[in-house]
């Protein structure tokens, strides 16, 4: 059995649907761990390797929070956190197809344009803000040292782009969200799954209304009804970024000639069954 620090054991003998799940993933990294082990001397002479298999270890990084917070009964902040599972799933996903190079170059390009947008904005408030003189010094010392980081970024990427063979003014932009699901013909889940996890990540009124409603509610034990409700949701939407990782991790090996089709399948076949079966829950029927 896999060993996941922090990972309430105790959880998983409650539920079976959260059993299964963690042994998916045990599974899953014990694949992805042989496959890279095999073909580890090849990959090492990918350029582009290194950026995709750190982009995999987040994304996996954030299932392994979401399943911990999970088993330690911390359902809203594990399904908040697979919000950000998610994305890095769709990121991953969407750097490995076609111009990888490009599309990574991309996206370290579009950071330093973020936040030098973002010392900009911070730099237009502090100034019109009504701050001792002292508290001003402090955020302009503070704005300056962010500054002088992103032009190390930058130098960096433009390294980059000489070693690629690509010019930096010519780099594509990188897209929103929106166009990355839908670029991968997620459309669908974008509304859906990605829309509902943004709801708990903004920290919207759903939860605050639900918890309203069932208070005042005279049906008969509504708020332990609501609170089984909140913690299926937030496994259901665990499984869902579990085979999000799954089949993303597939096409980043992929990419590489890794033909890892005949182990993969079946993981992911395992992992839909599993969101099929916490979305058939009586909870979730309302």
């Amino acid at each position: 059995m896999m060993e996941l620090k922090g990972y309430n054991e105790k959880a998983a003998s409650r539920d079976k649907a959260l059993k299964e799940g963690f042994q998916l993933y045990a599974d899953f990294s014990s694949t992805v761990n042989w496959q890279i082990g095999q073909h580890l001397s090849a990959l090492s002479n990918e350029p582009t390797w290194g950026f995709l298999h750190y982009m995999f270890e987040r994304a996996n990084k954030h299932i392994e929070g979401c399943l911990i917070l999970f088993s330690n009964d911390y359902f809203s902040s594990s399904e908040a956190l697979c919000r950000t599972a998610v994305e890095s799933c769709v990121n991953l996903y969407f750097c490995s197809l076609g111009d990888t190079q490009g599309k990574v170059l991309s996206y370290l390009t579009d950071y330093v344009r973020q936040e030098r947008d973002q010392n900009a904005k911070w730099k237009r408030s502090v100034c019109s803000a009504n701050y001792p003189e002292s508290a001003s010094r402090v955020h302009e010392a503070a704005i300056q040292r962010k500054e002088q980081a992103m032009n190390l970024y930058e130098n960096v990427i433009r390294e980059l782009c000489s070693d690629y063979g690509r010019e930096y003014a010519d780099l594509q932009g990188w897209p929103n969200v929106y166009d990355r699901f839908s670029k991968l013909g997620k459309e669908v889940d974008y509304r859906t799954i990605y829309a509902s996890l943004c709801s708990q990540s903004h920290n919207d009124a759903e939860d605050l209304l639900n918890r309203f409603i069932s208070g005042v509610s005279k049906l008969e034990n509504a708020w332990e009804r609501q609170q089984r409700e909140n913690r299926d949701y937030a496994l259901f939407m665990i499984m869902l970024s579990l085979s999000m990782l799954i089949e993303s991790t597939g096409i980043y090996l992929g990419k590489f000639s890794i033909n890892a089709n005949a182990y993969f399948l079946p993981l992911l076949e395992r992992a839909e069954k599993l969101v099929k079966a916490v979305s058939e829950r009586p909870s979730m029927s309302g």
